[in-house]
């Protein structure tokens, strides 16, 4: 009889245990600290605050892409003359309500003028591929690059705003606003590595 019960006990104990381990990371609720609690209530609108909105962040790296023809000065498509330099960034990652994912984004630069400490883009797009064949669509309007001073892990870091513009399938109509987190190191021979935590608040429908 005892040992019918805790057989008993160990198989309904591993009936509610697997349920618990098969659930994806991505659909766990996101927890933000203060402070980007508070960087995102000086810029997101109301309605994504206090309405349906779920919290997202991704954390992944991407890296300049050498080997894509588009980089460069007069090779992408910066109409602006004063932002002449087409970056194409590519990489992978994880995030809150997407799983695992590849990106790119591309963006135009400003070159700093002598004795200039930041580096000025804008015209920003991205694209987040989930492992099951849909995309997430993101836009960064404008944006600042500040140099870090030596000695440092990372030569460079941005903070700034991005806009999540829809996307296909589950994220077709996804709207949202966030704040970039962002971390470069430089290399002399290009290919330039950044380490990103982005967060956003995100309504999908």
């Amino acid at each position: 009889m005892g040992i019918s019960c805790l057989l008993l006990i160990l198989w309904s104990c591993e009936k509610i245990a697997v349920p618990l381990e098969r659930e994806r990371p991505e659909n766990q609720e996101v927890q933000f600290d203060a402070e980007v609690e508070k960087s995102l209530r000086r810029w997101v609108p109301d309605r994504f605050l206090y309405g349906k909105s779920r919290k997202f962040k991704a954390s992944f790296f991407t890296a300049q892409d050498l080997s894509d023809p588009r980089l460069g000065v007069g090779s992408g498509d910066c109409e602006d003359p004063s932002y002449p330099f087409f970056n194409v960034q590519k990489g992978e990652g994880r995030a809150s309500l997407l799983g695992n994912f590849t990106t790119e984004i591309t963006f135009c630069v400003k070159p700093p003028a002598p004795g200039e400490f930041q580096i000025d883009y804008k015209d920003g797009h991205g694209t987040f591929y989930t492992e099951d064949g849909h995309e997430l669509h993101i836009e960064i309007p404008v944006g600042v690059v500040k140099l870090i001073p030596p000695p440092s892990e990372f030569q460079a870091k941005f903070q700034d705003r991005f806009i999540i513009t829809g996307g296909t399938g589950p994220y077709e109509n996804a709207r949202g606003f966030g704040i970039t987190n962002s971390f470069v190191k430089f290399f002399p021979e290009g290919g330039d590595r950044t380490k990103h935590t982005w967060y956003a608040l995100l309504i999908l429908d």
